[in-house]
């Protein structure tokens, strides 16, 4: 089969794109095949000639790529079995495209029809990524979320090429993606009809310009040399760390004997202490306990932890479920739970911050605010109460209630950072409000347990790359059963645990006060990208009208 007879099988096509877009993801790391993937989408959608054909033919493009990246979801549920997370899983890979990859192409297909150049049609192509960013972004802004595939991530191992982010976020590496897959199937259309010759000055020309583009992080990195000033730089001080990492298998630790976890969480915090120099912090996963921490009805656990931490004198970050009791009066959540005598409380994903001589009550505590759709918590079941009951698992991990206070937490009055529990490490924007607010070094503690060596583990690891570098911040990562590991501000990671092992991790991170324009700023560019958008799209809508009207 010849070139242009292969581009005429559209299914063909179609199945190539979805596979090079699932490869081009961590932990694969086949990443150039996502400019291959993306100029394929674009001759599908520009070559489509109805509605019908361009949608179903690009969500046969979503749902292989989303089977290939994302099946860990689904296929983890396996392990116990846990039916819930295999129809979660694959509801996730047939519902997200619907709702963020569907709307971005039929809006861009949209415009393509009623946007005419007289002298070039191919322009409109520059209207995809502003289209395809702003939806992009949109995934992190409300509680239907699931910002897991953005383009952009699947440069996370070429920390050359996105040390810009600190300056634009990462929605620009998305562009430099897009308009370098634009360039790529301008030049293959031109050369198949016959327009262009190979050897041809026009294709020379354009070949420079792709090569020229492809580079420009490249030249960036060269002159700013951001190696240089990040990599393990220790200029504004540094701590010692201890991160734990237990190995719990998280689908049996809810059933398990909770006196005896507490016990061995205690020797492994133990072993932390004993490395010299001492860490000023010790880190344990998200959920570490099977039980909230702070009921009364837990006190000799809690006891048994705090004990360590009176004796030792190192405050321990732990992650735990935490409750609220709503007093008789004053607001109560319409989803809070309700005990047997009336009494309205609520469950949240927890940091606590255990330290000497302070009191349980007066914990420091961050509670997850990003929960994760159907295994947490459902979209608005505040409003749609019905949606509440719907998820019920069988290791107790349903129904959390949504963080209301962003807390930064004070290690002994020197030193400030912040703890994004497990999914909130995939939102760029959030992430960078807390250093905004002052964090010195950050926190990501998760479980990852569920997935095991399946690819989201790999992925959610490699992801905190781009934390680090957008707000040149120093990381400790502890999770369940790994990756536990350090990230430095140019997204280098040291001591890095295997999956499946149990790990003691004493590193020392470095204290940096300098906030990057990202920090500061957020996601400017998205937003401008979403203008951009909602005006290109207002000016469709109009010429469409006008061709109406005169006809």
């Amino acid at each position: 089969m010849n070139i242009p007879d292969f581009l005429k099988n559209k299914t063909t096509l179609c199945i190539t794109a979805g596979i090079f877009f699932g490869l081009s993801f961590p932990p694969v790391n086949l990443y150039f095949l996502v400019f291959i993937a993306f100029a394929i989408y674009i001759h599908i959608v520009t070559t489509a000639t109805t509605y019908k054909k361009v949608i179903f033919r690009t969500y046969l493009i979503f749902i292989i790529w989303e089977m290939i990246s994302i099946s860990w979801i689904g296929l983890s549920g396996f392990t116990k079995p846990e039916y819930f997370m295999i129809i979660g899983g694959f509801m996730t890979a047939v519902l997200h495209p619907i709702v963020y990859l569907l709307p971005p192409t039929v809006i861009f297909f949209f415009v393509a029809r009623n946007m005419k150049f007289k002298k070039n049609q191919e322009l409109i192509l520059l209207f995809l990524p502003p289209i395809w960013i702003a939806f992009e972004y949109l995934q992190t802004t409300n509680e239907l979320t699931f910002p897991w595939l953005s383009l952009a991530y699947t440069q996370t191992y070429n920390l050359h090429k996105v040390q810009y982010i600190d300056i634009t976020g990462m929605y620009t590496v998305t562009l430099w993606i897009t308009i370098i897959a634009i360039l790529l199937f301008f030049g293959v259309r031109k050369l198949l009809n016959r327009e262009w010759q190979l050897k041809g000055g026009k294709t020379v020309i354009l070949g420079v310009i792709i090569i020229f583009i492809y580079f420009i992080p490249d030249f960036y990195a060269f002159i700013t040399s951001p190696s240089e000033k990040y990599t393990k730089n220790f200029e504004d001080g540094k701590i010692d760390v201890g991160i734990v990492q237990p190995n719990k298998n998280p689908w049996f630790k809810w059933g398990s004997d909770q006196f005896e976890i507490t016990k061995e969480y205690v020797k492994l915090m133990e072993e932390a202490a004993d490395h010299k120099p001492r860490p000023k912090l010790i880190i344990l996963p998200e959920t570490s306990l099977p039980y909230v921490l702070r009921m009364p009805m837990n006190e000799t656990k809690h006891a048994i932890i705090k004990t360590f931490v009176q004796e030792q004198g190192i405050p321990v970050l732990i992650g735990t479920p935490d409750i609220l009791y709503y007093p008789d009066t004053g607001y109560v959540p319409p989803d809070a739970r309700e005990f047997s005598d009336g009494r309205k409380y609520d469950i949240f994903n927890t940091a606590i911050l255990m330290e000497k001589n302070v009191k349980k009550e007066d914990y420091q505590t961050h509670d997850k605010f990003k929960l994760v759709i159907g295994s947490e918590r459902m979209p608005y079941q505040n409003r749609l109460l019905f949606l509440r009951d719907l998820i019920k698992w069988s290791v107790g991990l349903s129904n959390f209630q949504i963080g209301k206070d962003t807390v930064l937490f004070d290690l002994d009055g020197k030193y400030k950072f912040n703890t994004a529990i497990c999914y909130e490490s995939v939102f760029p924007e959030f992430f960078a409000h807390y250093v905004d607010m002052g964090a010195e070094f950050s926190v990501i503690i998760t479980n990852d347990g569920w997935w095991g060596k399946l690819f989201g583990t790999y992925q959610h690891n490699q992801y905190a790359t781009f934390r680090a570098v957008e707000n040149r911040r120093w990381i400790a990562r502890s999770a369940n059963t790994g990756i536990s590991c350090t990230i430095d501000p140019y997204g280098n990671m040291y001591d890095v645990s295997n999956v499946n092992e149990r790990a003691i991790i004493n590193s020392e991170i470095g204290i940096r006060k300098e906030k990057t324009f990202y920090t500061t700023h957020g996601d400017v560019f998205s937003k401008i990208m979403i203008l951009v958008s909602i005006a290109t799209l207002i000016i469709a809508i109009g010429l469409k009208f006008r061709k109406r009207t005169t006809s």
